[in-house]
């Protein structure tokens, strides 16, 4: 993530909104983000609605799985 915060203006001057999404709470992204000084929004999927559509979800461990595409 940090790799994207230092590119975030490349991003930016290219009309492209860079996020994450977490099946962590809001609190615990808003510090998160916080620590690893990100600027663009970490958002909470705390329902695991998003994770289980894109087939990202570890149904064992409660996570989400990195998937680059």
């Amino acid at each position: 993530m940090k790799a994207y915060q230092a590119d975030i203006a490349k991003f930016e001057s290219n009309d492209t909104q860079v996020f994450r999404i977490s099946v962590d709470s809001v609190p615990a992204n808003r510090e998160f983000g916080k620590q690893i000084g990100v600027s663009f929004p970490l958002l909470s999927d705390f329902k695991r609605t998003v994770v289980k559509d894109y087939g990202v979800f570890n149904e064992e461990q409660g996570l989400e799985t990195a998937r680059l595409s």
